[in-house]
């Protein structure tokens, strides 16, 4: 009887133990995910490594820790802590997307495809795998199979702001820039600060040449992210196109005073300068773009035609004979050179 008493004892001692450690590993795991959360993704790391402590055979703060180094750009780290999570749960969906994510960011975008669709097949309803999937699938210009994915994701989860952006992306690169519009204004109605769809609806606007209600986009983008280059960027492009040549200088040089590093910004501006006739301050803010960028085709073949306003022919091909060093098959760079030696 005694001996029976002990063993009940020592069973129950352990099953305490267990008790006390899955409750310190749960309250580590939420206070990683809290912070996490907060955008604090070195310190939630923290707490998931205490969490394991207590719980090694978690599978989920395995993924948790992923996509805590995921998000800080530490692919290989982040791939171990997500293959540990499938050691543990072979059929564990978030840890098949957050593979995914990795060869998505990293370019192999068909083996992503083939993580998210064991994510997929696991659990139908994972919302974030059908997102990530769409943006794979954009990012290889797949745009209409793209936005049945962002569908898809939109009908499971349809207060997510991100997946509205993101169908909204793809919409605008396929030329529905009314349909993108919708898609930014839903995403805005979830979340009225969020920078990246009023400039995207911005855009959309200039697409369409309602240039007042882009550059009202761009205001507001401004006001609630002033240290961004974009905003003064894109209401640049939209008085560039207007023709309104002296304020488009303006905004492009604010954008660059934030960033003076952005060849995208640079090199509208030059070609800003390139319209008001101004091929020597074109061509100096071309070289400028070309030190940060040497290898941009579109680069050289702009400064060239600043060139070929300043009727220095010689220089002009010589841009041109650069821009094929670097893309030999550029119909454009060739062309202009046959146009420039009948000129000559």
């Amino acid at each position: 009887m005694r001996k029976i008493v002990v063993f009940l004892t020592v069973i129950l001692v352990l099953l305490m133990a267990g008790c006390i450690g899955d409750q310190k590993s749960k309250s580590y795991n939420d206070k990683g995910l809290e912070l996490y959360n907060q955008g604090n993704y070195v310190d939630s790391i923290s707490e998931y490594n205490l969490a394991l402590l207590e719980n090694p055979k978690s599978a989920e703060i395995w993924v948790n820790k992923g996509n805590s180094l995921l998000k800080l750009g530490i692919y290989g780290e982040s791939t171990e802590c997500f293959n540990k999570a499938l050691l543990i749960d072979s059929e564990n969906s978030e840890a098949f997307n957050g593979l995914g994510t990795i060869l998505s960011k990293t370019g192999n975008y068909q083996k992503a495809l083939e993580m998210y669709d064991k994510s997929l097949n696991i659990d139908s309803e994972n919302s974030k795998a059908w997102n990530n999937k769409g943006i794979t699938l954009t990012n290889m210009q797949r745009h209409s199979e793209a936005i049945e994915c962002f569908d898809r994701s939109i009908s499971i989860n349809a207060k997510n702001s991100d997946f509205w952006y993101n169908k909204g992306e793809a919409q605008f690169k396929l030329g529905k820039y009314q349909e993108s519009i919708d898609s930014y204004d839903k995403a805005l109605l979830i979340d009225e600060k969020m920078e990246t769809a009023l400039l995207g609806k911005g855009n959309s606007y200039l697409k369409l040449q309602n240039y007042e209600s882009a550059i009202e986009c761009f205001n507001t983008a401004e006001t609630i992210n002033p240290k961004s280059e974009y905003p003064p960027y894109y209401k640049a492009n939209a008085y560039r196109d207007t023709e309104n040549f002296e304020d488009g200088l303006k905004y492009y040089d604010e954008a660059l005073e934030i960033n003076p590093s952005n060849t995208d910004v640079l090199i509208n501006k030059g070609i800003c300068l390139d319209n008001m006739k101004n091929y020597s301050g074109a061509i100096s803010i071309f070289d400028s773009a070309a030190q940060i960028n040497p290898k941009d085709v579109q680069i050289w073949i702009l400064k060239g035609n600043s060139y070929v306003g300043l009727k220095d022919y010689e220089a002009s091909i010589s841009c041109y004979k650069k821009a094929l060093e670097i893309e030999p098959e550029n119909e454009n760079a060739k062309e202009n050179i046959d146009i420039i030696e009948k000129i000559i």
